[in-house]
């Protein structure tokens, strides 16, 4: 909203003439935006190139929402330690 009205005030006083002006504004957004580099934790470094951009962005996102592998051992363990008294009875635990 702010750049729309500083958009529209500049236009009214500098018109067409000025697009430079205009360049330069949507210049600053736009290295504002950009990733320039991202750390591979993989590797241990810092990229800067697009193709290593995407790559680490990609892998980072792939490990983030996979699945996790589930130790049914340590759940069968944790729910066997739970004392009989904070147990549901056998009916309600049943409704769920």
């Amino acid at each position: 909203d702010e750049l729309i009205t500083r958009s529209a005030t500049s236009w009214k006083e500098y018109g067409e003439r000025n697009n430079k002006y205009f360049y330069n504004l949507v210049k600053a957004r736009n290295n504002q935006t950009t990733i320039k580099t991202l750390q591979d934790t993989d590797k241990k470094e810092s990229v800067n190139k697009n193709e290593d951009l995407m790559r680490v962005g990609r892998n980072l996102y792939m490990k983030l929402y996979s699945s996790d592998p589930v130790d049914t051992n340590a759940i069968t363990e944790l729910l066997d330690n739970i004392p009989d008294q904070n147990k549901l009875p056998t009916e309600e635990a049943k409704l769920l």
